[in-house]
């Protein structure tokens, strides 16, 4: 992914064309699977000075590489959050790959073809995490959670069942929902 970035290469282009249109300063952005920081540091610049954005990274080494990536863009009015998200509260085996493919880490073995490494980490849902930081409300909410997207929804029921709820901006992919046990479309279907 860094290699596309720094060669120019178009990724995730119709994506990053609606952020650009849809957040406005000002607004509150939760990036679930934040990795690098790709959507954060998009989203900081432009919810602007007076907006927030909330990175959820669980990988210790994705999100030191967020924490810079952040700091060398000047992005103060972000938060890393060292945590997965999901349906519930507890602690979780993460599954961190050690090769080229680090944006498939995950809290279900990846499918790839390259040496992972589990680790521990701590995993929470966004409604308690919007509770106990009283957030009173999330404008847009970007989920990549390599297949826990529905879990992610599921731990967010309050938010989105909000007068205001967030618009959502997620991956569903048929080969990382199987990981999980369920089909792509059960994202849409929950929403």
């Amino acid at each position: 992914l860094s290699k596309l970035i720094y060669t120019h290469v178009a990724f995730d282009k119709n994506e990053h064309e609606f952020v650009k249109r849809f957040l406005a300063p000002r607004m509150t952005v939760f990036d679930v699977g934040a990795h690098h920081g790709i959507y954060t540091l998009l989203a900081s610049r432009l919810v602007g000075q007076d907006g927030r954005v909330v990175a959820f990274e669980p990988s210790p080494r994705e999100a030191k590489r967020l924490r810079w990536n952040l700091t060398i863009n000047r992005c103060k009015n972000c938060v890393v959050e060292q945590a997965a998200i999901g349906r519930d509260h507890r602690e979780a085996k993460f599954h961190v790959c050690l090769g080229q493919r680090t944006g498939f880490n995950s809290l279900r073995p990846p499918d790839v073809q390259e040496p992972t490494r589990t680790i521990m980490v701590h995993v929470t849902t966004l409604d308690r995490y919007v509770a106990m930081r009283q957030i009173d409300h999330v404008d847009f909410l970007k989920i990549d959670a390599e297949g826990g997207d529905l879990d992610v929804l599921r731990g967010a029921a309050h938010i989105l069942a909000s007068a205001s709820p967030p618009i959502i901006m997620c991956e569903g992919q048929e080969c990382r929902a199987r990981q999980w046990g369920y089909q792509a479309r059960e994202i849409l279907e929950y929403v």
